[in-house]
């Protein structure tokens, strides 16, 4: 697996969801606001924006760990099988293939909730009102999306592995 494809799907598992979760925390936190501002328009230095992207990788791999802890409980286990030096290479493309899809998907869940409950606070809107019977229906729809998307590619995944491994050593 080369490294454009290892950085994409770190891109995509890890970043990419730990920056929303940041957008949603920088509705409460000032500082963090000024912060996402700054390095989205280039007002600040490298070593900022560094700091920001290693702040979205951090978030992002926290909510990887709620992820793990709460979403995972309700999807399926991997097939049962042993890899061999042969399967190997297979396993690990189709790993690069679809699980950073998974996590994706996965890990945006939290990542969302997170958006939406800090656009919501600092908003400081009425608890209910027709905007935020809107909003919770929207994420609502999001997050049961996210969840389908996520267990579909877990599903293609571990048929792809559990296809690799049925396989006879000589068809490999």
């Amino acid at each position: 697996m080369d490294t454009l494809t290892k950085g994409f799907g770190y891109l995509i598992a890890y970043v990419l969801p730990g920056f929303v979760a940041l957008a949603g925390v920088a509705f409460v936190l000032p500082d963090a606001g000024t912060l996402l501002r700054a390095a989205r328009d280039g007002n600040t230095s490298l070593g900022a924006f560094l700091f920001v992207v290693c702040i979205g990788i951090g978030v992002g791999v926290f909510l990887n760990g709620v992820r793990a802890l709460t979403i995972d409980r309700f999807l399926p286990k991997p097939p049962a099988g042993q890899r061999t030096p042969e399967t190997e290479g297979v396993y690990q493309n189709l790993l690069a293939q679809h699980y950073n899809y998974f996590q994706f998907y996965g890990n945006l869940m939290p990542a969302v909730l997170v958006f939406v409950v800090g656009s919501a606070v600092s908003a400081r809107t009425p608890v209910w009102t027709w905007n935020t019977a809107a909003w919770a229906g929207g994420t609502v729809v999001v997050e049961v999306t996210l969840f389908l998307a996520a267990r579909n590619a877990l599903n293609r995944l571990h048929q792809k592995i559990s296809d690799l491994l049925s396989q006879p050593a000589d068809h490999r």
